[in-house]
């Protein structure tokens, strides 16, 4: 795994929004003699599971959508998605979004 910058643009109001995921502390670093200007701090990993559900919105569960709480802010979900095929076979799309 390697940390990364996660660049979202806002095409309507031209505006860009610029996410530091900073897990393994090699981000923002000094660069021969050029400092860096802001700090980035380090994240915190999750080191275990509180909870495992579906999703729900306004208490409604959302059978497509797995929520895994963790420790330390963290919330994982994972959309599933299955279409089946014209061969009767199917195909599973999952889609991850990790919130801390």
């Amino acid at each position: 795994m390697n940390d990364f910058y996660k660049f979202i643009t806002d095409d309507t109001n031209k505006v860009t929004q610029i996410q530091a995921f900073n897990m393994y502390g090699t981000l923002n670093k000094v660069a021969g003699n050029i400092k860096s200007i802001a700090p980035i701090r380090r994240l915190k990993l999750p080191t275990c599971f509180h909870k495992i559900g579906y999703l729900e919105d306004d208490g409604v569960p959302r059978h497509n959508t797995v929520a895994l709480y963790c420790n330390n802010g963290w919330e994982i979900s994972i959309n599933l998605s299955i279409q089946p095929t014209k061969k009767s076979h199917y195909i599973v799309n999952l889609g991850l979004g990790v919130y801390k």
